[in-house]
Parts: C-alpha cells; sequence; structure tokens
C-alpha cells in the first residue's frame, strides 16, 4: 500500500533528505518545494547522500530511491528559478542580446518538458526560430543554433588541401548554422560547390565537394 505523507509533516526535523539530494544536484538553489510524496513502504529519515534521484532534471514529477533499502517513491518537486524571458516581440532569425531578453523568477516545474535557460551563456550562438511574443519565458522549442551564414550573403571560401590553402569570394546559395554543409558560388570560377560553416560568413571546401 502507498503511503502518502504531508510535506509539511515530514519538514518538522528541518529540510527533507530529497530536498538536500535535489540541492546537491545543483538545481534550485532557492525556492524549491515538494507535494504530493508518495512511497512505497513508511521512510524514517535517511541521509540525503542516500536518496537517489532517477528524473533529470528533477523538476515536476520525480522519481527516487532510497540506497541500500526497499524504499522508492514519488514527488511533484516545484522550483522557481531566475529565467530567460523575451523583452519585446521577436521575429525569425534574431539573435539573443541583452537588450531583448530579461531574467525573471518563475515556476519552472511546468517548464521541464520544453526547456528552459537559467544563465546568459546558455544563449550564446543561439536565435528564435520563429515568433516569440514578449513577456514569453524561452523555451529550449523555440531556439535554433544562430545561422552564421545566410543565403545570398557575401562569403569566404576556404579551400583546404593536404599542403595548399586557397581562399576565394563567393555567395552562400544557402543559409546555414556552425558545422552545416551548404551550397556556395565561387565568384570567380562561377561554379557551385559544397563548403562547411566555419565562422560567420566563412565556409570551408575539404577534398572535392563539386556540386551537381
Amino acid at each position: 500500500m502507498i503511503l502518502v505523507f504531508l510535506f509539511n509533516t515530514l519538514l518538522m526535523a528541518g529540510p527533507h533528505p530529497l530536498e538536500k539530494a535535489i540541492r546537491e544536484k545543483g538545481w534550485c538553489t532557492h525556492g524549491l518545494g515538494i507535494e504530493k510524496l508518495a512511497t512505497s513502504r513508511r521512510w524514517i529519515s535517511t541521509p540525503a547522500e542516500r536518496v537517489v534521484v532517477l528524473t533529470d532534471p528533477p523538476i515536476g514529477t520525480v522519481r527516487f530511491e532510497v540506497a541500500g533499502t526497499h524504499v522508492s517513491g514519488t514527488a511533484y518537486v516545484t522550483c522557481r528559478e531566475m529565467v530567460a524571458a523575451a523583452v519585446k516581440d521577436l521575429g525569425p532569425g534574431e539573435a539573443f542580446t541583452p537588450e531583448n531578453v530579461k531574467w525573471v523568477e518563475n515556476d519552472v516545474a511546468f517548464l521541464s518538458r520544453s526547456g528552459f535557460f537559467r544563465a546568459p551563456e546558455e544563449l550564446r550562438n543561439l536565435e528564435s526560430r520563429g515568433f516569440i511574443r514578449a513577456g514569453t519565458v524561452l523555451s529550449r522549442m523555440q531556439v535554433q543554433n544562430a545561422r552564421w551564414v545566410v543565403a545570398g550573403s557575401p562569403v569566404e571560401i576556404i579551400h583546404q588541401g593536404p599542403s595548399l590553402k586557397i581562399t576565394a569570394r563567393g555567395k552562400a546559395l544557402q543559409s546555414g548554422s556552425r558545422n552545416d554543409w551548404i551550397r556556395v558560388e565561387n565568384f570567380q570560377t562561377h561554379k557551385m560547390v559544397l563548403a562547411q560553416v566555419v565562422q560567420p560568413s566563412t565556409v570551408m571546401t575539404r577534398g572535392s565537394h563539386a556540386a551537381n
């Protein structure tokens, strides 16, 4: 029989071991809450290091077990974190900057499936996938790798051979992000070649990658 314990009762002697275990994983440094705790057996207090959290990230419905015992269970974990949100309406392909992104405190339990961003460095080299309305918390489903090359824009084409490196100017025929292979036109030869995006506005061919 599943025994359900009220979280407030469990906290009488201090922070619950599950709470400690989640904090030790680097999640929810503040604003953590545990609700609807259900265990397979009666849970007597145990050190946090014996609690194994099975759900990653440990927010929303979380599964756990206690090492060395037959105790396992689930809990609903809420967590308030500072997350990225759009300051203004963003169109497709816009880079994220301090001018168009703000940081707001939000319960991220309901965001666990779509993902979210907790630090500015997580948004580097990303751009909006489509239209994002002002005030929206940014999810990982709404972003994509930033396009380092845009179709129709000029590019530097580098041909890297075994012992020779040649550069030429050309035009991108396709858009691409880092490491994408795209078609480009060499202005000097007027031929199309396949090249890999290696830097913003720079592509590289390796060996023979002539486009058909």
